[in-house]
C-alpha cells in the first residue's frame, strides 16, 4: 500500500499547500510508507523537488485572457467546468492511473466543480481496471454543486470515500448535505513543536503587530489600512510597530484604494512597515515569529466555516490574536489560545481591540505560551497521517 497525494494547487514552493503536502510525506517516510504526489506541470523548477513531485496537472484556476481581455464571467465559468475538467481528467488517466495500484491510498487535496466530474470518472475507470482505493477529499469549506457528489457517490461506489474537513462545523454541514463520512483532518501544522523555544524573540519594548497573508476585502486588509491612522501616536511613541503583507492578487477597487493609502501611510510613519507580493516559506516564518500580535479581521460572514491556516499557525506558535466576532477562529482563539475579539463593521473597534491587546499583552502573552502545546497536540503532522492511514481499504 502505498500514498498518493494528488494536489493540482501545489505550484510553488511557497505556501500552505507545499507545506503541508510535504509534512504529509515526511511522516509517511518515517513510518517507512511510500508517498508519491503529484502537482501542476511546472512544480519540478522548484527547487529539489523533480524528485518528490511529479508534473501532473496543465490547467489553472487564474482568469482566462483573449487579446490581452478577460473573459466574461460566464465564460469563464464555462471554461471551469467543461474544458478545466476534461483537461483534469486527461492528466489524472495519462499522468496518474500507472501509479495507482490496487489497495492504495488517494488524498484528493482540491475537489471542485472544476475537477469534480474528473475525479468521478477517473475513480469509476479505476474500478473497471479492478483497482479499489481509499479515497479521502479535502473539502475546504460548505460542500457546494451537489450533483457533482452524487455523481461521485454513484461512480466511485466500489471505493471507501471519505471527506475530510478542518473543522468540526464544516464536517457537520459535509455528512449532512452530501451523505458522505467525513471526518476531522485538523492542518498539519510542522512549525513548531510544543518544546520549541524557536519561537521565542528578543524583547524590544515595542509590540509587533503583523497582519500576513494574501490581501483579499474578505479578510479586512481594507478596514486594517483604514484604521492604521487611528494608532499614531502609538507609532510615535515606539509602542508598536506594523507589518502588512500587501498581497494583492485580484483586480478590486476598493484593495488598489487601500494599497494606495497604505503607500502613502507607511512615507509618515515609523515603524509601519510593507512586504509586497508572495513570501518564501523561511521569510513568511521568519517574519511570522518576529511577530507578537497577529491581526485577522476576516469578515464574519465569510470565515465562519473557513479555518485560517495562518491562524493555526500562530496559534500553535503561541502568538496573541486579534480576531473577529463570529467568525471561526474567535471560537478557537477562546478555546486554545489568548487574544482579543472585535466587532467587525464598528467604526474604531479595530484600533481599539489593538490599543487594550497592546496594554495587556504580556499576560495574554503568557497566557497563549500555556495554551500552545494544547493546539499543536491536535494540529500536527503525526494525527493527520494517523486519520489519513484509517481510511485505507485493509485486506
Amino acid at each position: 500500500m502505498k500514498v498518493i497525494i494528488v494536489d493540482d494547487t501545489l505550484v510553488s514552493w511557497a505556501g500552505h499547500s507545499a507545506e503541508y503536502d510535504f509534512a504529509i510525506l515526511n511522516e509517511l517516510a518515517k513510518r517507512q510508507i511510500e508517498c508519491q504526489i503529484f502537482g501542476q506541470k511546472n512544480i519540478s523548477q522548484f527547487k529539489d523537488w523533480a524528485a518528490k513531485v511529479k508534473a501532473a496537472f496543465r490547467h489553472t484556476s487564474g482568469k482566462v485572457l483573449f487579446q490581452g481581455k478577460i473573459l466574461p464571467r460566464f465564460i469563464f465559468k464555462i471554461k471551469g467546468v467543461c474544458f478545466t475538467n476534461f483537461s483534469h481528467l486527461f492528466d489524472l488517466l495519462r499522468r496518474v492511473t500507472a501509479c495507482v495500484k490496487n489497495n492504495d491510498l488517494l488524498l484528493i487535496c482540491d475537489f471542485s466543480s472544476r475537477t469534480s466530474l474528473a475525479y468521478a470518472l477517473w475513480l469509476f475507470y479505476l474500478s473497471a481496471l479492478r483497482r479499489r482505493l481509499g479515497v479521502v477529499i479535502m473539502v475546504h469549506g460548505v460542500p457546494r454543486y451537489y450533483g457533482s457528489w452524487r455523481l461521485l457517490k454513484l461512480l466511485g461506489r466500489l471505493h471507501r470515500l471519505t471527506l475530510a474537513a478542518l473543522n468540526q462545523p464544516v464536517a457537520d454541514l459535509c455528512a449532512k448535505q452530501t451523505s458522505l463520512e467525513c471526518l476531522v483532518f485538523p492542518i498539519p501544522q510542522t512549525r513548531l513543536l510544543p518544546d520549541s523555544s524557536g519561537c521565542e524573540k528578543i524583547s524590544t519594548g515595542q509590540v509587533a503587530l503583523a497582519y500576513l497573508g494574501v490581501a483579499i476585502v474578505e479578510k479586512g486588509f481594507d478596514v486594517l489600512v483604514d484604521e492604521i491612522s487611528l494608532l499614531q501616536d502609538m507609532f510615535t511613541a515606539k509602542r508598536i510597530t506594523l507589518t502588512i503583507q500587501c498581497n494583492i492578487i485580484s483586480a478590486s477597487p476598493i484593495l488598489e484604494a487601500a494599497r494606495d493609502k497604505l503607500l502613502s501611510l507607511v512615507k509618515s510613519i515609523a515603524g509601519l512597515k510593507i512586504i509586497e507580493g508572495e513570501l518564501p516559506e523561511e521569510e513568511f516564518f521568519n517574519v511570522l515569529n518576529a511577530a507578537d500580535i497577529l491581526l485577522f479581521p476576516y469578515q464574519p460572514e465569510v470565515y465562519k466555516y473557513i479555518q485560517s491556516a495562518i491562524f493555526t499557525q500562530a496559534l500553535t506558535l503561541g502568538k496573541v490574536a486579534i480576531c473577529t466576532a463570529g467568525s471561526l477562529a474567535a471560537g478557537e482563539l477562546q478555546k486554545y489560545g489568548s487574544g482579543l475579539i472585535y466587532e467587525y463593521g464598528v467604526n474604531g473597534s479595530l484600533a481599539k481591540t489593538i490599543r487594550q491587546a497592546v496594554s495587556n499583552f504580556e499576560a495574554m502573552q503568557e497566557e497563549a505560551k500555556i495554551k500552545r502545546p494544547l493546539y499543536y497536540q491536535i494540529h500536527n503532522p503525526r494525527r493527520y497521517v494517523d486519520l489519513l492511514l484509517g481510511q485505507r481499504i485493509l485486506v
